[in-house]
């Protein structure tokens, strides 16, 4: 494997933080450069889900003992993978749209 010189190491870890910078500071700017949760991975901790999903505690909290959503402990805290977070939105989207799909 061929080596990396030092100073390539450092260009790329400074456009790096660039991307992320400018990921975290403008918003806007992920939606105009058509990056998604899935491209920009997070790690969220279990008190964030209930605004993100508009879920009780107790809620998540069925998800997890239920297996829907897995927590990844990092250092004995649990934190949760966005994109399984949206694995688990398209699925009940998914389940949603076969239940209306029948009612029509």
């Amino acid at each position: 494997m061929p080596s990396i010189s030092c100073s390539a190491r450092a260009k790329t870890t400074v456009e790096t933080a660039k991307f992320w910078l400018v990921a975290v500071l403008d918003p806007k700017w992920m939606q105009e450069e058509n990056v998604t949760s899935t491209t920009v991975r997070r790690l969220y901790l279990p008190s964030e889900l209930p605004e993100i999903l508009r879920l009780t505690p107790e809620q998540i909290d069925h998800l997890v003992r239920t297996g829907q959503l897995r927590p990844i402990r990092i250092c004995g805290e649990d934190r949760f993978d966005s994109r399984e977070l949206d694995a688990l939105i398209e699925t009940y989207k998914q389940i949603s749209s076969r239940r209306h799909s029948y009612v029509q």
